[in-house]
C-alpha cells in the first residue's frame, strides 16, 4: 500500500466508494448538524493536477469550493513548496 495514501487515494477507482462516504459525512456535519465552519484538508498532495482531481472528485460529491467552503492542501513534501 505504499504510495496508496493521501490525495492519490481519494480519486482512485479502487476507493471510490470509501471516499463517497467521507465526502458524505462532511456533508452531514455541514447541512444538517450546521457545522459550516469545518474545512477539509487534502493530505499529501504531490501536484496541482492530484489536487484537481480530488476537489472535482469531491464537486461530484456535493462538497463545491466557494466563499462558505474552503478546501486547504497540507505542504508535507518539497514539490509543494
Amino acid at each position: 500500500q505504499i504510495g496508496f495514501r493521501g490525495a492519490s487515494r481519494y480519486y482512485n477507482p479502487r476507493y471510490r466508494d470509501g471516499f463517497k462516504l467521507e465526502c458524505k459525512a462532511i456533508r452531514m456535519v455541514r447541512e444538517q448538524m450546521g457545522l459550516t465552519n469545518l474545512i477539509c484538508m487534502i493530505p499529501f498532495c504531490r501536484t496541482l493536477t492530484e489536487a484537481d482531481k480530488v476537489i472535482e472528485t469531491m464537486a461530484a460529491e456535493g462538497l463545491v469550493r466557494g466563499p462558505d467552503f474552503q478546501i486547504y492542501v497540507m505542504c508535507e513534501i518539497p514539490s509543494n513548496v
